[in-house]
């Protein structure tokens, strides 16, 4: 009994933790419910799979339940404010109200109830109670019943929450071990050996990782010091998916469509969405590495590192890492980060479920690349991007879809790294991206079937446009205004302290400003609303008949140093053909994707040979090889 007690205050008092409703808001919601227990503003008749409106009515009452049972608010133990939720809930429990999505039926629903019946407990008597208890039970049945990943953990603080709310010792056994069970390197679904999270197939999936990272961690606090606690020896798994995978796949507050699925096309999921553009509030681990700090204080140090760059306290992670598992690369320094997805037939393309992602699916995670300066560049651009054109993607009109090959794949040395993929949809080419120091360094060679295409171009960029655009057309460095530029000659672009350099001064297409969409062209749960966001959009032209060549992205640059950058090139390209591609960088790094056995030579001199595909890089101090195709 007095674990339970214990269990069920830390349960509450994490729950009212954080912003709650303010007072006038509560009074509003307070007066405008109906004799009934409605509100005319929720459409209890939604049938929306993804985007249940029904469900409001739940998520409306948990936030009067939070304001009614936190401390120190104006309405807090208010009899008025009770009564309130109290004929919220009696609607609910009388409307039979079921979604034609499992989710909102298992989890959701029974998630939600869960915390109203904790935070009015000892207000909750009498059949009302025996009701919302039955609704907080594992709905589920068969494979189902607990699920996987992040799945099983929001059963399982379901389960925890009922277990605490009716003394169910037996009940919270099985949670607790359910819980101490996914906390595992999986083969399958859930952590991987490279930290990176996979749920619905071999995808990488931060989305999904965050819910499981979220219910771990409140099992965790809830859980601690009892009998039912998570193993000491599965505490240091969690921190390190934290650490070496979560913490690799943000800068600050927002994330790249690199490291997330179909969750691209929700509102705000790059990012805190409104306001200014990149001064919104500090990142959304915060709490989650607070939290399991307290559970793992071994960790704590790295963990509080962790939670201070989310608040934008302490330096940005500097380095390279590919995660091997999910063809997905990070490329982390002070000023700026580089995330890119690679296809090939180790993992799946991106998901559509429930209508969501309904452009991105032919050109999401193909090759696409994107740049975060530490603000807001893509959050809220999926409506009005044009999905063939995102960074990184080589297109032509009436392209094919994405013909996933073997070879793609990354290998660093902790600092500097590089990434290669044979890039095939219809026509192909060989591609190479070199990270080193404030440079990346993407080569395009070994092109095959692609003479003759119409609008052949590589997307550079495609983010919203902040600030001024300038361009070295034929040595002159000119300013461009909002519209369509169609130039040739091009030595450089800049934009938002990015330049964008072609290794030669070569055509480059331009469309700069306003541009209109709605969220419910990319998931039809959204608002059909019209929104308009300012575009930049910068592709490089490859003509009818496409030679070697690439392009670099310089972040942190001016027009003085991108006139410098091209004038003398840090680094020398080695080869670029379809069996080797190779850079050299001036402090004697060399980085090299071998499609076949062969050689690099410099000046007649054999360099470095191999007997089979791989990639390297080396130095005078080392040489690293990585053959891909081996499993790990």
């Amino acid at each position: 009994a007095e674990d339970m007690t214990t269990i069920l205050t830390r349960y509450r008092s994490m729950l009212v933790e954080g912003e709650v409703m303010d007072a006038k808001e509560v009074r509003e919601h307070m007066e405008s419910i109906s004799k009934e227990g409605t509100w005319a503003d929720v459409n209890y008749k939604g049938k929306d799979r993804n985007d249940w409106e029904p469900f409001y009515h739940i998520f409306r009452l948990g936030y009067l339940a939070k304001a009614y049972a936190k401390p120190g608010h104006a309405l807090h133990g208010d009899k008025a404010l009770l009564k309130t939720i109290l004929l919220g809930i009696d609607h609910w429990l009388a409307g039979g109200y079921r979604c034609g999505n499992w989710w909102y039926n298992d989890i959701a629903v029974p998630t939600h109830f869960g915390k109203i019946a904790v935070y009015i407990n000892d207000d909750l008597t009498g059949d009302r109670r025996k009701t919302v208890v039955k609704i907080c039970s594992i709905q589920g049945k068969g494979g189902r019943k607990w699920g996987t990943g992040a799945n099983l953990t929001d059963v399982a603080i379901i389960a925890i929450g009922k277990a605490a709310l009716t003394g169910d010792t037996a009940l919270l056994t099985e949670a607790s071990k359910r819980i101490a069970g996914e906390i595992r390197i999986s083969a399958g679904e859930g952590i991987k050996d490279d930290w990176s999270y996979h749920q619905h197939g071999a995808t990488a999936q931060i989305g999904y990782g965050t819910v499981y990272l979220i219910g771990i961690s409140q099992a965790g606090y809830i859980l601690q010091g009892t009998p039912y606690e998570i193993p000491k020896e599965k505490l240091a798994i969690i921190s390190q998916y934290i650490l070496n995978g979560v913490q690799w796949m943000v800068r600050g507050a927002y994330i790249a469509p690199s490291v997330t699925d179909r969750q691209v096309t929700r509102v705000g999921d790059l990012g805190p969405s409104g306001g200014v553009r990149g001064q919104h509030k500090p990142g959304g681990y915060i709490g989650i590495a607070e939290r399991w700090m307290k559970v793992d204080p071994d960790n704590a140090a790295a963990l509080k590192k962790f939670a201070a760059r989310q608040n934008g306290k302490v330096v940005p992670l500097v380095g390279f890492r590919h995660f091997y598992r999910s063809d997905l690369s990070a490329y982390h320094r002070p000023n700026f980060s580089f995330f890119i997805h690679t296809r090939s037939p180790r993992v799946q393309g991106t998901h559509g479920y429930n209508s969501e992602n309904l452009k991105g699916r032919p050109y999401l995670h193909t090759g696409d690349h994107y740049i975060l300066m530490g603000s807001s560049e893509y959050t809220d651009m999926p409506p009005v991007w044009d999905w063939t054109r995102l960074p990184g993607l080589t297109m032509f009109e009436g392209i094919g879809n994405i013909q996933p090959q073997p070879f793609a794949g990354g290998i660093g040395d902790g600092t500097s790294g590089l990434t290669a993929m044979d890039y095939k949809r219809t026509l192909g080419v060989r591609k190479l991206w070199a990270y080193h120091g404030d440079l990346v360094v993407c080569l395009l060679g070994g092109w095959q079937e692609a003479d003759a295409k119409k609008g052949l171009r590589t997307t550079l960029d495609q983010c919203a446009l902040q600030g001024a655009v300038q361009a070295s057309v034929g040595g002159r460095t000119t300013s461009l205004k909002a519209g369509t530029h169609e130039l040739k000659d091009v030595s450089w672009v800049l934009h938002n302290q990015v330049g964008y350099v072609p290794l030669s001064p070569s055509a480059m297409s331009l469309k700069l400003g306003e541009v209109e969409g709605s969220w419910k062209s990319v998931s039809n749960s959204e608002s059909a609303d019209k929104v308009k966001e300012d575009v930049f959009l910068c592709d490089l032209l490859h003509g009818e008949s496409p030679e070697a060549g690439g392009f670099i992205l310089a972040p942190g640059s001016t027009a003085k140093t991108l006139d410098q950058l091209t004038k003398k090139q840090p680094f020398e390209v080695v080869r670029n053909d379809r069996d080797v591609q190779c850079i050299r960088f001036a402090d004697g790094t060399l980085m090299a994707a071998f499609y076949t056995p062969g050689k690099v030579e410099i000046k007649g001199k054999t360099v470095l040979s191999v007997d089979k595909t791989c990639l390297a890089i080396w130095s005078t101090k080392e040489l690293r090889l990585c053959d891909f195709t081996i499993p790990k």
